[in-house]
């Protein structure tokens, strides 16, 4: 999932004048809605718990067109699959 916001953040940049932080890492995605650190390099357990003022999604900034309602969002999703075949054999 990363990824694909990753690749549509570059190539809104590529067409586009405004100045919009693509993230690499989920990591980095996360950490930019968070206060900094500690010296522990921990974020508070205020901001994880979502009660630091300072933190949330509004940190995080969206390029003029992400927040378009004309942009068709192909959905991915992950399932499940049994590697097993009905004798109890991994199907390869």
């Amino acid at each position: 999932m990363q990824d694909s916001c990753m690749h549509f953040q570059k190539s809104l940049q590529s067409n586009s004048n405004e100045s919009v932080t693509v993230f690499n890492f989920l990591s980095e995605t996360v950490n930019s809605t968070l206060s900094e650190r500690n010296e522990a390099s921990y974020h508070c357990l205020e901001c994880l718990m979502q009660g630091c003022q300072e933190c949330g999604i509004q940190q995080f900034k969206l390029a003029q067109e992400e927040e378009s309602k004309d942009v068709l969002v192909k959905w991915k999703r992950y399932e499940y699959i049994n590697p097993l075949n009905a004798n109890n054999i991994y199907k390869l």
